[in-house]
């Protein structure tokens, strides 16, 4: 029987969880509407509990915000967004709604849930699950939210049931580690980092520079 290490294996113990990702990372949104009490954060523990009736399970740390909307209102709304929304999904990772306001920070729009106006749902996204929390679980430092899906909505001529996401058109954003991020489109891979994009096919690997860091470097050399 052959060992770990006759198959080049070696020892990433220092950060296990990394070898999940790329995961998607999706927009969490919750709290009330009538209570203006609402935060949004960047949320990609996430699995699937049950087919029927849909479930799903989140986790969330309590030392974030959020954590305490999601105990006392029992509602959110979890938005996929594509990788256009990477900086926002980073800035609304990496702030806290006790020092700033957020949503109105990134400008993002929140409008009420049709069938439920109390409930606060972000506006412009690929897709939207709304759920409600039927159980939870108490863990050290987080908690796990087992919630139904109540409704799913997906952008129109993106999504269809039976063959999912249309990849070429969604982009769907995955995190791949700190600031990093990917997605998959029409056999190529897009990366986008605080430094640019680069796009890898399986031919060539591409270098793009993002334009505001070329507008940056000619306003220095202009002066």
């Amino acid at each position: 029987m052959k060992s770990e290490n006759a198959m080049n294996l070696v020892k990433v113990n220092e950060k296990p969880l990394r070898l999940l990702r790329p995961t998607p990372v999706y927009l969490l949104v919750t709290g009330s509407i009538p209570d203006n009490d609402i935060n949004i954060m960047a949320l990609s523990w996430l699995t699937p509990i049950s087919k029927n009736p849909p479930k799903i399970g989140i986790v969330i740390d309590k030392s974030n915000y959020s954590h305490g909307l999601l105990i006392r209102y029992k509602w959110f709304s979890l938005a996929v967004v594509d990788l256009d929304m990477a900086d926002i999904v980073k800035y609304v990772g990496t702030h806290s709604r006790r020092e700033e306001d957020k949503i109105e920070k990134v400008n993002l729009e929140i409008i009420p849930w049709s069938n439920d106006p109390r409930i606060p749902i972000l506006n412009n996204v690929l897709g939207l699950l709304i759920c409600k929390v039927e159980a939870i679980i108490d863990f050290t430092s987080s908690t796990l939210f087992i919630s139904k899906i109540e409704e799913a909505y997906a952008r129109d001529g993106y999504f269809n049931v039976k063959n999912g996401w249309n990849i070429e058109k969604a982009k769907i954003l995955l995190h791949k580690a700190k600031h990093s991020f990917v997605t998959v489109c029409n056999e190529k891979m897009i990366i986008k980092t605080p430094w640019g994009i680069a796009i890898k096919k399986p031919w060539r690997a591409k270098f793009e520079r993002r334009k505001e860091n070329s507008k940056d470097k000619k306003r220095k050399r202009s002066n």
